[in-house]
């Protein structure tokens, strides 16, 4: 019987982080440990965690020495943990007793990335128009019916064909280590798609094992990342950036060759690298039209994510739009003021 590290990466969680603690500990799969990681709450998080670590010894904590932001503390927890699988768990979700049980049945090398199907579970104080969109969002059982092995070419036509995160959110997931060997950590430089570029990463190469019952339920409220993101002041980057990011990655990333590779087969004038220019000439002059008096704003996020990813600033295929872009500054007013 394989060993599990659940890890649950914590930040300002003591609303919800009791529930999700005491599901994770009343398993009926009982060979785990659980590696919770604290990245410097300032509420009663490390108090509520203190304590359920005195009572059950297979709780292992961690105290980051400096906030690492969301991604990089999901990245830590799985540098810490120890076993062969890791089972990701929110600090605001709940997974059913059987959760772990029912994941682990039939795991193996061969299937390394495994899906359960979650349900949604809105806060009350959930705007209505957040809740609409998440309820939008298609389940694996929508895009890939009555299977539960999917292979990566079927991943490359459903990533094409539907760019929303039916996939599933961490705590959804089953990983073994290998997965995180062989195609690295998720992408820090991300803040909403983290996970889906993740599993399009990894799915494009090894497929994934689905099991269809709700195990887990990915609670959305008020102060949790995704409304957070959903905010005026955070579209530009966890809408627009961390798209062009993943559009990068589809043109430029070599874990991303076998999905290039059945684009040109299947979608011939689909060019991922021509649509990134457009995107980022775009995203470019949005950013630039900004104010650049405070530091979260769009001309920031565009310089850092231009640093990470020169290409987006430096392609062959921006060059018809910064000509055109020149023609109307430079010329074209001109015809037309002497007209």
């Amino acid at each position: 019987m394989s060993k599990v590290s659940i890890c649950i990466p914590t930040y300002n969680g003591e609303r919800y982080l009791e529930e999700t603690l005491n599901s994770v500990l009343n398993q009926t799969y009982d060979n785990f440990e659980v590696i919770i990681v604290d990245d410097q709450s300032s509420d009663n998080t490390w108090e509520i965690l203190n304590r359920y670590a005195t009572q059950d010894d297979r709780i292992r904590l961690f105290n980051n020495e400096h906030n690492l932001g969301l991604v990089g503390n999901w990245n830590r927890c799985i540098e810490l943990a120890g076993s062969e699988w890791i089972k990701f768990v929110f600090q605001d979700d709940i997974i059913r007793n059987d959760c772990l049980e029912l994941m682990m049945i039939g795991a193996n090398n061969n299937e390394p990335l495994i899906f359960c199907h979650r349900n949604f579970f809105f806060d009350s104080k959930v705007d209505h128009t957040i809740q609409k969109a998440y309820m939008a969002i298609p389940h694996i059982d929508d895009i890939f019916s009555g299977t539960d092995l999917i292979s990566p070419r079927q991943i490359c036509q459903a990533v094409l064909t539907d760019s929303r995160n039916f996939f599933g959110e961490p705590t959804s997931t089953l990983i073994h280590r290998s997965v995180f060997e062989r195609f690295g950590l998720f992408n820090s430089a991300m803040v909403q798609l983290c996970d889906l570029e993740y599993w399009i990463r990894v799915g494009v190469n090894t497929g994934i094992k689905y099991i269809p019952d709700p195990l887990v339920q990915f609670r959305v409220h008020s102060s949790s990342a995704s409304s957070i993101n959903s905010k005026d002041s955070q579209v530009y980057r966890s809408r627009h950036m961390d798209r062009l990011i993943l559009l990068h990655e589809f043109a430029y990333n070599p874990f991303y060759r076998a999905l290039r590779k059945f684009t040109k087969k299947n979608y011939p004038c689909r060019n991922f690298k021509r649509e990134l220019a457009k995107k980022a000439f775009w995203l470019k002059n949005l950013a630039n039209a900004t104010s650049v008096s405070e530091v979260d704003t769009p001309k920031n996020y565009w310089d850092i994510t231009a640093k990470n990813y020169p290409k987006i600033n430096t392609s062959a295929y921006l060059l018809p739009y910064e000509l055109k872009n020149w023609l109307n500054k430079k010329l074209i007013w001109r015809l037309h003021l002497n007209k």
